[in-house]
């Protein structure tokens, strides 16, 4: 999934974007596929497929699940703080970033066997990987607005601080992340 480039070309794709548009801003229609009207759900530009890059389409069904969860109306919310806002999208991107970095390096994998080893033998999907980025996207807006920024210049800071303490979690008799509605 992260793997494979968001294509604006590709229905799926392009579904998958207007839906996410749809979920956070039922009563707000695009005025057009390319508009700076994407700057509301945090996206940097007028195309939000440029945000893709380095996620991918992964990227894009993670923000997706969150979206469709009520912390996702909450997480849009927060993310218009007048002082300790930040880009609801681009946040999201960076966080699967985040957790396919500490999947990759190890840490999280912990939470992977922690929810088999309590939830039985089971075979771990695409949603189990959806939920994870759903816990850690809401418990990173909560982390990132308790900390205060003085700027939105300090939240690759707060990113690296988040990921330490996701990798002292892992390190827990209970290293698993709950779901969040």
């Amino acid at each position: 999934e992260r793997r494979e480039v968001y294509d604006r070309e590709n229905a799926e794709h392009e579904a998958m974007l207007m839906k996410f548009w749809k979920v956070l801003q039922p009563d707000n229609p695009l005025e057009s596929r390319e508009t700076k009207q994407w700057d509301i759900v945090g996206f940097q530009g007028i195309d939000p497929a440029t945000d893709f890059r380095g996620m991918g389409v992964l990227g894009l069904k993670c923000m997706l699940h969150y979206a469709k969860k009520a912390v996702g109306k909450s997480g849009l919310v927060a993310s218009h703080h007048p002082q300790y806002g930040f880009s609801l999208a681009i946040t999201s991107i960076n966080i699967t970033s985040l957790m396919v970095q500490l999947l990759e390096a190890g840490p999280l994998r912990a939470h992977f066997h922690y929810k088999c080893v309590t939830g039985g033998s089971r075979t771990l999907g695409l949603i189990d990987l959806l939920e994870l980025h759903s816990s850690l996207l809401h418990e990173f807006i909560r982390f990132y607005q308790d900390r205060k920024p003085t700027s939105i210049m300090e939240f690759n800071t707060h990113k690296a601080a988040f990921g330490e303490v996701v990798k002292e979690r892992m390190e827990t008799e209970k290293p698993g992340y709950d779901s969040v509605s």
